[in-house]
């Protein structure tokens, strides 16, 4: 749930796309910024993706939610347009635009047939230097915002996780929603949303990438289009968040609900994209929980029918990386399947994965190469993940070599440490049904 759309980032170049040797990428520098460009002109159509590092977590306590409802409002109109006009010269331009807020960074991107291109990134340049913010608008936006969280409030899975990183991150901004509360949303204003603009958005805090149907020297204009005119540095303080200290131990933690099933969320601390270990988490993941023929997905529902779903990742953000699972079950079947993951998480970190296992999860990810990047959407989504990883433009010509040299060894020794039982937590939201022992928490209210 919300780390699968957190990162997003990690989980694009798990999965990568076409040939990868016909992915030739290359530097584009503007008067101020610079992208990278994978250049493919059979069809007539570009995506530029971008970031502006400084995301929820830069929330003031008693503001949050602000990053995320101004990400929602940039698209609500610009300039001399307002919401609707904005949306109607984007549909007559055959465009799409779209933002989002993450606890790191505020995102975006724009995708459009080529010959429109030029008109499409001047529209972009306007939303991010000019937005409206009209208060009909923020209001509904808001509103909307709300809501969501009411629902969230009922929802157990949302509360499930809500529980496990409440717990792992403590008293860290990253325990918080990047969504806010209900209580904070109410209090933002028009002015809050102007200011944290003119704060955090700056050339300093960009990165940018490309994809489709444009040429390198045609690139460079449509990034001073879109970006030029985007101060040249962000003037708030920095917003990278303080580092995470995760508590040690497992924790056994319940949300109380009267639903007729339970969601579960299990797991500890994960591995970082620069950690040379990264490829064997995400092999050891797939192995685990990637998809059917995993360990869990066997042992809880293949051969016991207690879940119909259960899955396994490494999820990251900026000072952090959770290694997580989650699944759902009757309420009656709660500790019967929290029991039976225990089992493979112990045996995992006591032997490791079997030869086959390790190179059947080689062959998984090397062979869904071309199911992840197919397309031009996706390309520059992978592009800008390893541009905020700092990986090379070669990285995709060098990824499978990478996956192939996990030896076994490597393998085991990362199992030791990422299924350690001693710091395996589970969060169950639903009746509680046999674990009156553990840890009873309230709902969480983001």
């Amino acid at each position: 749930m919300i780390y699968k759309t957190l990162v997003t980032i990690a989980l694009v170049l798990t999965l990568s796309s076409v040939p990868v040797k016909a992915l030739e990428v290359q530097l584009v520098k503007g008067v101020n910024v610079d992208a990278w460009l994978a250049a493919d002109p059979t069809v007539p159509v570009v995506a530029i993706a971008f970031r502006i590092e400084g995301g929820a977590a830069a929330d003031p306590p008693e503001l949050q939610g602000r990053t995320r409802l101004l990400a929602d409002m940039l698209s609500e109109g610009a300039g001399e347009m307002d919401g609707p006009t904005f949306k109607a010269r984007l549909a007559d331009l055959s465009s799409s635009m779209s933002f989002t807020a993450t606890q790191d960074a505020i995102s975006g991107s724009i995708y459009t047939l080529s010959k429109n291109l030029r008109e499409a990134a001047k529209i972009l340049g306007l939303a991010l230097t000019n937005p409206r913010l009209d208060p009909a608008d923020l209001e509904r936006v808001r509103t909307s915002h709300v809501t969501s969280l009411e629902q969230a409030s009922e929802n157990p899975t949302h509360q499930a996780y809500r529980a496990f990183l409440s717990n792992a991150f403590q008293n860290h901004p990253y325990a918080r929603s990047s969504r806010g509360r209900i209580s904070t949303l109410k209090k933002i204003t028009r002015e809050d949303l102007l200011a944290l603009h003119e704060e955090r958005f700056g050339q300093d805090r960009l990165i940018v990438t490309a994809a489709g149907d444009v040429t390198a020297n045609e690139l460079k204009n449509i990034i001073d289009y879109a970006f030029g005119e985007i101060p040249k540095n962000a003037p708030g303080a920095p917003t990278d968040p303080p580092s995470v200290s995760s508590p040690q131990g497992p924790s056994r933690l319940l949300v109380k609900m009267p639903n007729p099933q339970s969601s579960i969320v299990f797991g500890g601390s994960g591995v970082r994209r620069n950690d040379p270990d990264w490829h064997a988490t995400n092999l050891l993941a797939e192995i685990m929980g990637g998809s059917f023929g995993a360990r869990l997905m066997e042992e809880v529902r293949v051969k016991r029918g207690l879940v119909y779903g259960i899955d396994v990742s490494n999820s990251e953000l900026a000072e952090a990386a959770l290694f997580l699972g989650s699944t759902s079950t009757e309420n009656r079947t709660v500790k019967e399947t929290i029991s039976v993951i225990e089992t493979e998480w112990a045996k995992m970190s006591a032997e490791g994965p079997t030869e086959t296992e390790l190179a059947d999860a080689k062959s998984f990810l090397i062979g869904s190469l071309p199911l992840a990047l197919d397309s031009t959407t996706a390309i520059a989504s992978a592009l800008l993940s390893m541009r905020v990883n700092n990986l090379p433009r070669d990285y995709l010509d060098r990824r499978n070599s990478q996956i192939n040299s996990v030896t076994i060894a490597d393998a085991k020794r990362v199992a030791l440490r990422l299924f350690d039982p001693s710091n395996l937590t589970f969060a169950v939201a639903g009746s509680g049904e046999g674990l009156e022992q553990w840890n009873a928490i309230p709902r969480s209210d983001n």
